[in-house]
């Protein structure tokens, strides 16, 4: 399936994982094949430790993934139904619910981005929710145990930040269920053991999740970019619903999207739009009639909860997230409120069962209290009707009429026409077509329901919903869903073969094309930079944040022993970017040319001149602007220990002899001390040892490595030993035991 994620940098992920599963038989440490190396765990390379990413690597990773994902498509499917059984709905209202679950472009659509953490922490949630709910209500060890296990799975996904929402929603939901409890019993007693359990339910799924908990909380709270500069107001509410969102969660089609073939249909305030969080129209008219139809005693709550998670969707749209984000934990630290809408699409799943519960459950079809009910059923379809002949005879009108009361912006102006309206235009015919449709599957759910509350053995018209509800979704996500044939771009290539041509560790980047535009790691070249956005920070501000604007100074490029540079034909590279002498062209292809830069700096070399700052800020400016040549003077942020004078012979050598994922090897030898550069991304992780004896990494050039060497011949060990891995790993295993433990009990128990 066509993902940018997956495309841009997931696949690559995938492979370099198997490799390491199949020829080392463990998960590698370090990530040596982009942004000068990235921490495996701790940063984060998709669900290493998930369960089910198991499948992505049986035969072709390309097709395993999308396998993998449709096999998510229904778990999430089945586990709505099952937690529909489980809140008290019977077989057709809870295959209603699975139905809207499982086909809702909330979590369909997700394909399109690539976001396959979002996707499984959708399909896991229901199962959540089904073991909280039977834990609170049984108040036995097992469902507490099965909650702590999915919980586990959840957080190993490894969406954090949908594991985070999804903690939110089950913990407002025990709240509400013990109050419940203790409101309708009056005893103490089985409300604080139901307390307790669900408590320690969620403190074992933390254990087991601990293995990508911990490492990467560690790391996104000190050394993630995210660490820094991303918190607060204005970055929590980027890419949050707005009113063309708003809106189209009745129509699905009014605000637009990217579409895979390159059109811009998305006209939104948002920078973009490849997803959609639109739960469609039948499952917002269910959802209303739940409330209006009697019975069901907890819809108030998913009620309350699904307008509470959608108001705080809406981002800076209301006042309200700005109260929310203040009021609920580091919120303010997690951009798109929008990607919590799956609780709400998982609210309205509940309450459409609801509705449809209520409507088998009714007690007679001439009841007067219906009457109200019937009489309101044609308001919907009929103000949809309107809504769709007015666009279809005044579509630009209407167009502009919305834009004036909610985005003046839009429109066009004496300047020439906003791209944004273009888009908006562009998407006018489906948006026309989505009102009809809207309109017309509203009205077949008005007379189904219609029919069951006047005639009372019409009920089996109701069966006729799931089936719409299947129709309106397999359209609506078609879009979002695109096969591709990965050899366009992960299989042979010229620029490919000219780099490989030359042996070495060859440090290689792209000019004038997005980082994902040759997959380098994929091919096991060394990518200078790469995408991942979430390298350390040290290393991020050293090449200029997102843009990478840094990359190309020829200092940095020299420093990090950037060998080739990759470009368009049409593209030339600064000439600031080569000095002293000019870049050689080595290669020009149809497309591309391949560049060769002589002043490049070796992997490791030797120095024993040394400047200290004060700050990294300093260093880095340095490292862009001084005239210092840093091949021979290293940038430090404290005095080494070691006593530096002299100067480096010819004679003196730093060979690397070994380089692994998790330990590097270089053999040196000078007739002075010295400092010994790796341009390898500096990581408190990472320990060395020179001979045997420990030595500090020193951060060099405020991102890379650099040791202390006495003179004479040396053997120096870079190994990686993370202590918040090591603790993941043990808390995960305990808590496994624990719940592997509390099974066996309970069968032994069966048995007896």
């Amino acid at each position: 399936m066509i993902s940018h994620d997956f495309v841009g940098f997931g696949i690559f992920w995938r492979d370099f994982l198997r490799e390491s599963l199949v020829q080392h038989r463990s998960v590698p440490a370090w990530n040596p094949w982009i942004c000068c190396g990235v921490p495996f765990v701790e940063a984060i390379h998709g669900g290493i430790y998930y369960p089910l990413s198991l499948i992505d690597y049986c035969g072709s990773i390309f097709r395993a993934v999308g396998y993998n994902l449709i096999l998510h498509f229904f778990l999430a499917g089945m586990f709505m139904y099952s937690a529909a059984r489980q809140l008290g709905l019977s077989k057709l209202p809870a295959a209603v619910a699975g139905l809207i679950y499982m086909l809702s472009p909330c979590l369909i659509s997700w394909v399109a981005p690539g976001h396959e953490g979002k996707i499984y922490v959708t399909a896991w949630f229901p199962l959540l929710v089904l073991f909280v709910d039977r834990t609170l209500r049984r108040g036995r060890l097992f469902d507490a145990a099965m909650a702590g296990l999915v919980y586990g799975i959840i957080i190993l996904t490894p969406h954090l930040q949908l594991a985070y929402y999804a903690s939110c929603a089950v913990g407002l939901y025990a709240v509400y269920v013990i109050i419940r409890n203790y409101l309708g019993t009056r005893e103490a007693k089985p409300v604080l053991k139901a307390l307790g359990l669900f408590a320690g339910g969620i403190i074992l799924g933390l254990a087991i999740g601990s293995v990508q908990l911990v490492p990467s909380a560690s790391y996104l709270t000190t050394d993630s970019p995210r660490a820094e500069a991303n918190k607060g107001y204005e970055f929590a509410a980027q890419y949050s619903l707005r009113e063309e969102e708003a809106l189209s969660q009745i129509v699905p089609e009014f605000a637009g999207a990217n579409l895979k073939s390159g059109e811009t249909r998305y006209w939104g305030k948002n920078s973009m739009k490849d997803n959609s969080e639109s739960p469609g129209t039948i499952p917002f008219f269910l959802a209303i009639l739940a409330f209006l139809l009697p019975g069901y005693r907890d819809k108030r709550f998913w009620g309350a909860l699904g307008l509470l998670v959608f108001l705080y969707a809406l981002g800076p749209t209301t006042p309200v997230f700005g109260w929310l984000i203040k009021i609920i934990p580091y919120t303010d630290s997690l951009a798109g409120p929008a990607t919590s809408m799956f609780i709400f699409m998982f609210c309205l799943a509940v309450l459409s069962g609801v509705a449809v519960q209520n409507l088998k459950d009714r007690p007679d079809g001439h009841n007067r209290r219906f009457r109200a009910v019937r009489s309101l059923l044609w308001t919907g379809p009929l103000i949809l009707g309107l809504i769709a002949l007015l666009f279809t005879l005044y579509d630009r009108q209407m167009l502009s009429a919305y834009c004036r009361v909610f985005d003046p912006a839009l429109l066009p102006s004496d300047n020439g026409l906003c791209p944004k309206w273009s888009a908006a235009l562009a998407n006018l015919p489906d948006l026309k077509l989505g009102l009809w449709l809207a309109a017309a599957a509203l009205t077949v759910a008005a007379a189904a329901v219609h029919t069951s509350l006047r005639i009372g053995r019409a009920k089996i018209v109701l069966y006729c919903l799931p089936v719409l509800i299947a129709g309106m979704g397999v359209y609506f996500n078609q879009r979002f869903v695109v096969v591709f044939n990965p050899e366009r771009r992960f299989g042979n290539h010229p620029v490919v073969d000219v780099v490989r041509e030359y042996g070495g560790w060859n440090r290689t980047v792209a000019y004038g094309l997005h980082d994902a535009a040759f997959q380098f790691g994929w091919y096991r070249i060394p990518s200078t930079i790469g995408v991942h956005g979430k390298e350390p920070r040290w290393f991020f501000d050293l090449v200029g944040g997102y843009h990478r604007g840094n990359m190309f100074n020829s200092r940095l490029l020299n420093l990090t022993g950037t060998r080739f540079i990759v470009s368009l034909n049409d593209k030339n590279l600064p000439e600031s970017a080569m000095d002293p002498l000019p870049a050689d062209t080595i290669a020009r292809l149809q497309q591309f040319t391949v560049l060769e830069n002589p002043n490049r700096f070796s992997h490791a070399y030797l120095a024993t001149s040394y400047r200290v700052f004060e700050g990294r800020d300093q260093i880095c400016s340095g490292v862009l602007n001084d005239s210092d040549d840093l091949r021979h003077t290293v940038y430090l942020e404290e005095e080494p220990s070691l006593s530096l004078a002299g100067e480096i012979d010819s004679a003196s050598t730093a060979e690397i002899s070994r380089y692994g994922t998790d330990s590097v090897i270089v053999l040196t030898n000078s007739a002075v001390n010295a400092l010994l550069v790796l341009t390898d991304t500096w990581f408190p992780a990472w320990c060395a040892a020179v001979d045997s004896t420990p030595a500090k990494i020193h951060r060099a050039y405020g991102a890379f490595r650099a040791v202390e060497v006495p003179a004479g011949n040396h053997r120096v060990v870079f190994s990686y030993h993370s202590t918040a891995k090591q603790l993941g790993w043990w808390l995960t295993l305990s808590g496994l035991s624990l719940v592997f433990g509390i099974f066996a009990v309970r069968a032994v128990r069966d048995l007896w």
